[in-house]
């Protein structure tokens, strides 16, 4: 469930909602608004002994994105993690997983809204 609640989260990379923005406090206007500013979905491939899988960040369909529950239920009013927190930890993942496809790891930078996920 945090893979999933976290790669929701990476979604808020759009520069249209400020970096000291409590996640949540981010509205479902929002959370649309970011699902368009995210881009287009990036696929990363892991091949291990013969096997492969993707690993896709975003959605392929900017539709299914906007038809996604509104993520803003996954966050707990306590939760202090900002849209800046939740950048730091979309370029730390992306990075890792360009360095190494088969990452398993969430990076250092997510551990600080990892309380925030619901799940």
């Amino acid at each position: 469930m945090f893979l999933r609640s976290a790669l929701l989260l990476s979604l808020l990379v759009g520069c249209g909602v400020p970096d000291g923005t409590l996640l949540a406090d981010v509205t479902d206007e929002q959370a649309v608004s970011l699902c368009e500013e995210a881009g287009e979905a990036r696929t990363y491939t892991c091949e291990v002994e013969g096997m492969s899988y993707d690993i896709t960040i975003g959605y392929e369909d900017i539709e299914d994105c906007k038809d996604e529950e509104a993520y803003s239920n996954d966050i707990p009013e306590s939760c202090e993690a900002t849209v800046g927190d939740a950048r730091a930890c979309s370029d730390a993942y992306e990075a890792a997983l360009e360095e190494d496809p088969c990452t398993t790891d969430m990076p250092s930078e997510c551990d600080y809204f990892k309380k925030c996920i619901k799940g």
